[in-house]
């Protein structure tokens, strides 16, 4: 039987809780002592926590009128800290420079990376808290590429150590690949026709072209499998209590409602009917 989603919204606040404390359960039972350690450590509370933020990534990650750091991630990862009681010193940076800067540990946190096995090497990641997936972006009246192998011999733009770039070299697309700084520089390039396509989230791009009112760039209806993004906090590879200490603020956070406030605040505009994190746990959940 196909639930509908006035029946999603419906989920009592009871089963809300019973469903993550089901899946917390689960990482908690995978390593008990780590946990029981992550849970009792005072050693957390009121620390200070260095973080780094993008300046173009909505609405994750942004920066505001007063030149601060925002967005969705930040939102969650302040109250998750709320939670825990520990501060939050943030900073905001160029991708590429502030993710060697944690795996070199000058950072604590990142609140917001997509988890994929090269960055596993250098990161531990929370549970993810959102899933977007991605799209070719290309010039309206584009008639050449309708499949992904059709990009071995275009340009493409993209930003710089993103997960698109890294789906790029592992497929070995692209006839020339151009990397930029943030998404909004990949996107003009494609609107001025210095490039070919771009690869981005879907939801990120029409955002950004949204945004930056861009309005000869579409996205393909092409499914990019393999490049479903799961975005989580990111901590230093082998940090597994402050891994523990994020997870167990983000178990709260998605109990108490919070999650759901901050979603419908950032992803309202640009999407009425994303699922939130609970509807999709029970779109996933068996019966």
């Amino acid at each position: 039987m196909k639930r509908s989603d006035s029946n999603l919204y419906m989920v009592s606040c009871p089963l809300r809780v019973i469903l993550v404390f089901t899946f917390m359960w689960g990482l908690i039972v995978s390593e008990p002592g780590l946990w029981a350690s992550a849970f009792h450590d005072e050693a957390f509370v009121r620390r200070t926590m260095r973080v780094a933020s993008e300046p173009d990534y909505p609405p994750f990650c942004i920066v505001n009128e007063s030149g601060k750091a925002d967005g969705f991630s930040i939102d969650l990862l302040r109250a998750v800290a709320s939670e825990m009681k520990f501060k939050l010193s943030i900073q905001v940076g160029p991708w590429n420079r502030i993710k060697q800067e944690l795996a070199a540990g000058k950072l604590d946190i990142l609140p917001m990376v997509g988890r994929s096995k090269e960055r596993e090497d250098y990161f531990d990641f929370t549970f993810p808290y959102h899933t977007m997936r991605g799209a070719i972006f290309v010039r309206k009246g584009e008639k050449g590429i309708r499949k992904l192998s059709d990009l071995n011999s275009r340009s493409i733009a993209v930003m710089a150590g993103d997960n698109a770039h890294e789906f790029i070299l592992s497929r070995k697309l692209g006839g020339k690949v151009h990397t930029t700084e943030t998404f909004k520089g990949a996107f003009r390039m494609l609107s001025k026709g210095s490039c070919e396509a771009v690869i981005s989230q879907r939801l990120l791009g029409l955002n950004l072209i949204n945004e930056m009112g861009i309005k000869n760039i579409q996205p393909l209806k092409l499914d990019l499998k393999g490049f479903n993004q799961d975005f989580g906090f990111a901590v230093r590879e082998g940090d597994k209590a402050l891994q523990s200490v994020l997870n167990e603020g983000l178990s709260i956070v998605i109990a108490n409602g919070t999650y759901d406030r901050l979603h419908q605040k950032w992803w309202s505009p640009i999407q009425q009917r994303e699922l939130s994190f609970y509807r999709k746990l029970i779109l996933l959940t068996p019966y």
